[in-house]
């Protein structure tokens, strides 16, 4: 309630007048005997004059008298009555004050509960203000954090903490956690007074008032390290309660004696009757508020101003306590209804609130603690449980009374815990401390971790006290922190990440399992120099410095490095490091390592294939550039030196030659070279197998037809003839490409690159190609030469009786004429003739029994019957076709064979001999003579000279196969069948040959 000004009353002025007249102290009875009131009434009166600060009083001498002297008097000990000593006026001041509260059982049992929080030494109970200072201090606390009540109290509770948990901010934490959530339950390291270190576990409950604002915190700490020093003091605790509470009596007494309440009575148009002096103190009231209506001289609370006025209509007593914000002070009152008007007793409650509200959290605090003490019986009987029984275990303290714990015990765990209270028993002193499951009151397991001890011979016990924590949640945590371990370990090896930690203070190093899977490490962490000198000597530096700027400057950094694992493998790793700071300085710096070496292989195969692809669309676009440059040249010697003078030009490549086989066949001569420096004079190159040069890649790709590349010179052991030439030119890889078309070898191309791991499958498939469009140009030239030659060479071989020469099993008379060749693709000939009617069976066997002829064709049923075969793989028609030679006569009559061939003059004439008798070493050449060409013949080739070689053959054979009779012999599709080629394409092709044909008989008639 609002008050009013406050002066002193005639009473209080009458009764300080006592003391400037006699000016020493005086005792309440004399003070008593100057006035003509009663005892309390002085009493009373001095109190209020202390409390204002006009008296000064202290008690002293074994009776408690209380002496009351003038502020202004001078006094020292030596002026104290008989028997006070020494002692401080301070000294005099009672512990609290309060009004004992009308309901004795309840004020009863919240003492001998305040006594029994004040004993317990085994918790640490105090209490805070709301910003974390020491407001209480219990045995429990002094016993367990060193400290004196006188010491500690005043001092923020962060004095506890370990010094890092204090910068971590750890107290205020908690507090704030209290404060939102009601109460916070945590275990820690915590700090004594002489400095040591003990386990705790610490529950901080938010202590609030009626009208929930947070009035400051309850924290009880249990050492969970020295529980066994709390038990042994037991006793001693046990008779210092007593005389606490003895003591606690005697106070109470005191203050009781020092309780008066406030009165006033109003009228019944509520107006002051009477008020007292108490009363007109508190409201700040003097005698002129008599006759003044109640409400105008004093503001009152809503809930006040509710119990007047029930009391007015119901006329019965009204009792309420109601809190008074503006002089922040809780009273009680009585309204007692009358006729004449209502009276009002009141009092300040204030002190027993809030000791209520305290003892109330505290008593909240014990029954939702999760530690259940019990007694029980040698037999294992329960004989009392505490409170929090209901809370942790889910019984009533009346349903385990006389139970068995042990039947509550999970069957599992139960003889184990059996055989320990039966060692603890039969072994004096041995205090087991096990951890079981234990049956809660809805069927659910709980884990509970307990302490026992034998204390039949404690008089105040007579039984064995058990100590059980509920440490479900705790297992929990700790069976999902291994769970998280293990995932973290799992995640780690499947992601190839280790984490680490550098202490700034010991600049120590810290590895997760991780880091030691990937450097391959025994399980021991180096020192950071250690770990820096694994780094690779390219990628150190980056690395310290990249450490050293986080260290400094708080900078956090992200960096690939090439690492030396424990085996000497070298392994690329991403490393990140975060700083953590306190207050702007560097208290560790955490990070990261991941194996990132399969990603880095993947960059440069990545990079690589980019180079390889760059190289190769430069390489596609030489070899059409190529391509198309040796159409338009007409003799052999320039398409070869324009093959070697694209491929030098390039920057791909170095250089490049081209060599021929020399008449004897053994070496190589060079035809055309470019950029090679005269290298590829100084080589040499041999086709004898015996000679070590023939095993190179050169002589290797005659024998086989293929390609051949050496991606590394260096290495390659069958280029070791060449090594040391191979490093004063300069290349590290190259690739020899046969010139070959239709099974004719021209030579073979030299490509030199000077990168290593040139000529890859896709580089090399590419290249290959020059090979067959060169060698097609070289055919193309030689069979035009061939073509435009005035004069020819003619050949004539022999074989007599061929199938007994060739041991086929064919005997006939008859006459086969082979007339026309063809060739087609694949180094495949279509060869058209005839065959007389006693031939036609011999011919059969001869196709059944030779592999180079795959079908046959007859085009007649009966008789002397035209046919088709096609020959694949056939040296002599392939060296004859690359030659452009023609087929003049094929006969086999009367078992006799006859093969004459024509072939210009500048063709390699011995060449095709020495294959004909290699094939056939039984065929005798028996003419060989120069002639001329006749007209007819030169004007058939020059009209042919106009075809493509596609388009030559689709005439050719569309013709011979009789195409063009009527009723045709064949049709388009078989023709295109024969040709292996798409009947669209046959008929492109045979349109246009029939086109250029018919041109260029028109231009002959018109010329």
């Amino acid at each position: 309630m609002v008050m009013a000004s406050q002066s002193l009353t005639t009473a209080l002025q009458e009764t300080l007048d006592v003391f400037e007249r006699d000016g020493v102290p005086l005792t309440t009875s004399e003070v008593t005997d100057s006035l003509d009131v009663g005892r309390r009434s002085t009493y009373e009166r001095l109190e209020r004059l202390a409390d204002r600060g006009h008296l000064e009083t202290k008690k002293v001498g074994a009776s408690a008298r209380v002496w009351w002297r003038s502020p202004d008097a001078g006094y020292s000990s030596a002026d104290a009555a008989p028997g006070t000593g020494d002692a401080s006026w301070d000294d005099a001041i009672p512990n609290g004050t309060g009004h004992v509260d009308s309901d004795a059982d309840s004020r009863q049992a919240n003492e001998v509960f305040a006594e029994l929080i004040d004993a317990i030494e085994e918790y640490a109970i105090f209490s805070l203000d709301a910003d974390g200072h020491v407001r209480s201090w219990n045995p429990g606390a002094e016993q367990i954090k060193g400290y004196e009540a006188d010491e500690i109290l005043g001092r923020h509770f962060s004095t506890f903490y370990t010094e890092s948990d204090v910068e971590a901010g750890v107290p205020e934490q908690n507090l704030t956690a209290a404060a939102e959530r009601g109460s916070v339950e945590d275990e820690g390291w915590r700090v004594r007074a002489d400095g040591t270190r003990f386990w705790a576990n610490v529950t901080i409950t938010a202590m609030h008032d009626a009208e929930g604002t947070l009035q400051g915190f309850a924290k009880v700490t249990c050492d969970m390290t020295a529980r066994r020093e709390y038990e042994e003091t037991l006793e001693e605790q046990a008779h210092r309660l007593k005389r606490q509470r003895d003591e606690f009596e005697n106070e109470l007494d005191t203050v009781f004696e020092r309780i008066s309440d406030g009165f006033y009575a109003l009228n019944e148009e509520l107006c002051f009757l009477y008020l007292n002096d108490h009363a007109a103190e508190i409201m700040g009231l003097d005698e002129s508020a008599i006759g003044r209506p109640f409400f105008d001289e004093v503001a009152v609370t809503d809930s006040f101003e509710a119990a007047l006025q029930e009391a007015l209509d119901t006329q019965e007593p009204v009792i309420m306590e109601d809190y008074y914000e503006p002089v922040d002070r809780w009273f009680s009152n009585a309204i007692y209804p009358s006729e004449s008007g209502p009276s009002v007793y009141f009092r300040d409650v204030t002190d027993r609130k809030e000791r209520e509200q305290e003892l109330a959290q505290y008593a909240t605090l014990f029954e939702e603690a999760k530690d259940v003490n019990v007694i029980v019986e040698p037999d294992g009987t329960f004989r009392y449980l505490t409170p929090s029984v209901e809370n942790v275990f889910g019984y009533e303290q009346a349903e385990l009374v006389g139970e068995v714990g042990f039947e509550y015990i999970h069957p599992e765990d139960r003889d184990e815990a059996a055989a320990e209270f039966a060692k603890m028993l039969e072994t004096p002193g041995y205090e087991p401390e096990i951890e079981f499951r234990f049956e809660r009151g809805d069927g659910s397991w709980i884990v509970l971790e307990a302490l026992a001890r034998d204390l039949r011979d404690d008089p105040d016990i007579e039984g064995i006290v058990i100590y059980t924590r509920d440490v479900t949640e705790r297992k929990e945590r700790e069976r999902e922190l291994e769970r998280a371990i293990d995932l973290l370990h799992k995640t780690e090896r499947t992601a190839d990440v280790g984490g680490w930690e550098i202490d700034t203070e010991t600049m120590g190093v810290f590895w997760t399992d991780g880091m030691f899977d990937i450097l391959d490490l025994p399980d021991e962490e180096p020192s950071l120099d250690e770990a820096l000198d694994m780094y690779h000597e390219d990628d150190r530096e980056q690395v310290e410095n990249a450490i050293e700027s986080a260290l400094d400057d708080a900078t956090p950094f992200d960096v690939e490095a090439q690492v030396r694992t424990h085996s000497g493998e070298m392994r690329w790793l991403r490393i990140q490091g975060v700083p953590e700071t306190v207050d702007g300085e560097v208290v560790t710096l955490r990070g990261a390592a991941q194996d990132v070496t399969e990603r880095k292989e993947r960059e440069r195969e990545l990079q690589r294939q980019r180079e390889e692809l760059a190289t190769l669309n430069n390489l596609n676009t030489i070899v059409s550039e190529i391509t198309e440059t040796v159409i338009g040249k007409s003799t052999r010697e320039e398409i070869e030196t324009a093959v070697c003078e694209a491929l030098a030009a390039t920057d791909s490549y170095e250089f490049a030659w081209l060599a021929g086989i020399d008449s004897k066949g053994n070496t190589f001569e060079p035809r055309a070279t470019a950029e090679t420096d005269g290298y590829a004079e100084e080589i040499t190159v041999s086709l004898d197998p015996n000679d070590s040069t023939s095993r190179g890649p050169a002589g290797t790709a005659i024998r086989e037809g293929e390609t051949q590349v050496v991606r590394d010179v260096f290495a390659d052991p069958d280029f070791e003839p060449w090594r040391d030439i191979a490093a004063e030119y300069g290349f590290s890889s190259l690739a020899a490409i046969p010139i070959v078309h239709r099974g004719t070898v021209y030579g073979v191309l030299g490509v030199y690159a000077a990168r290593q791991n040139a000529f890859d499958t896709a580089e090399r498939t590419v290249i290959s190609r020059l090979g067959e469009v060169v060698g097609h140009a070289i055919a193309s030239i030689e069979r035009k030469r061939a073509l435009m030659s005035e004069e020819v060479v003619e050949l004539t071989f022999q074989v007599r009786n061929v199938f007994e020469a060739l041991d086929l099993p064919v005997t006939f008379s008859g006459t086969i004429t082979f007339d026309e060749l063809v060739p087609v693709a694949d180094d495949s000939f279509l060869i058209y003739g005839t065959a007389t009617a006693d031939a036609r069976e011999g011919l059969a066997t001869i196709n059944d029994e030779r592999s180079t002829w795959e079908t046959i064709t007859f085009y007649d049923e009966d008789g002397e019957t035209r046919f088709e075969l096609k020959l694949s793989e056939h040296p002599v028609l392939s060296t004859l076709a690359s030659l452009g030679g023609s087929l003049e006569e094929s006969i086999i009559e009367d078992g006799d064979y006859r093969l004459t061939v024509h072939l210009a003059p500048s063709a390699d004439v011995n060449r095709f001999i020495d294959i004909v008798q290699e094939q056939y070493p039984e065929m005798e050449m028996v003419t060989r003579h120069q002639r001329v060409r006749t007209d007819d013949e030169g004007e058939s080739d020059a009209v042919c000279e106009a075809l493509t070689d596609s388009q030559r053959t689709a005439l050719e054979a569309a013709y011979h196969s009789g195409f063009f009779e009527w009723p045709r012999d064949s049709a388009g599709e078989d023709v295109a069948d024969s040709l292996g080629i798409a009947p669209p394409t046959f008929s492109q092709h045979l349109r246009k040959a029939q086109k250029k044909v018919v041109g260029a008989v028109l231009s002959a008639d018109r010329a």
